[in-house]
C-alpha cells in the first residue's frame, strides 16, 4: 500500500532523490534542478512523498503561487492570470502551483497519478491553502508527463478524485490554465 506523507522542503533534507527521478523524466540539468528545489525551500515549497513499505518511489514539490511567479523567470507573464484570480477574488496567498510531480516508472500508471494529486492536495488543504493553479507549468513538459494531458481532458475524473472542481482562467504560453477550487 502507497503512503503519502508531507513535509515543509526547508525540513527535507537529501534533494538527491528528487534530482535523480526528475532526470529519469528528461530534465538532466541537476544545477538547475537543485538551484530551484533551494531557491523553493526558502520560499515555502512542500514536498509530498510517496512510498511503498520502506521504499521511495515518488515526490510532488509544489509552491506558494506567489513565490512561483516571481521565481519563475516570468513575473510579468502571470499578469493576466493574476488578474483574472483577483477579478474572481481569490486570494492569490491561498494558490499553489505543482512543480515537479514523479513516480517511479513501475508506479506510473494514470490512477497512481491521480492518488497521488488527491495526496497533495490534501496536504495543501491541511497547510491553508484553498486553490491550485493547475497547467501553467505544462509547456515545460510533453504531452505524456504524468497523464496531464489526460487530467485537463478529463477534469471530471480529476476532480473527482481530488474532491476538488475546475475553472478555466486562461492561457500561459499557450497553454490552458485552470483554478483548482479545493475541498468543494
Amino acid at each position: 500500500m502507497i503512503k503519502y506523507e508531507g513535509y515543509d522542503l526547508k525540513d527535507f533534507s537529501d534533494f538527491a532523490p528528487i534530482l535523480e527521478l526528475e532526470a529519469v523524466y528528461g530534465n538532466n540539468d541537476l544545477y538547475t534542478n537543485q538551484r530551484l528545489l533551494n531557491i523553493l525551500k526558502r520560499a515555502g515549497g512542500r514536498v509530498v512523498t510517496a512510498s511503498d513499505g520502506d521504499e521511495e518511489i515518488g515526490y510532488y514539490v509544489y509552491a506558494p503561487y506567489t513565490k512561483w511567479t516571481l521565481i519563475s523567470g516570468d513575473p510579468f507573464g502571470f499578469a493576466a492570470i493574476n488578474s483574472k484570480l483577483q477579478e474572481d477574488k481569490v486570494s492569490l496567498d491561498l494558490c499553489t502551483v505543482p512543480v515537479f510531480v514523479h513516480l517511479t516508472p513501475e508506479y506510473a500508471d494514470q490512477q497512481s497519478y491521480l492518488d497521488f494529486n488527491a495526496a497533495r492536495v490534501r496536504d495543501a488543504v491541511e497547510s491553508g491553502y484553498n486553490f491550485g493553479v493547475v497547467g501553467i507549468n505544462s509547456f515545460t513538459v510533453g504531452d505524456d508527463y504524468c497523464y496531464q494531458s489526460d487530467w485537463m481532458e478529463s477534469k471530471e475524473v480529476f476532480a473527482e478524485n481530488t474532491n476538488s472542481e475546475f475553472v478555466y482562467i486562461g492561457e500561459y504560453k499557450e497553454n490552458n490554465v485552470y483554478l483548482q477550487r479545493y475541498g468543494v
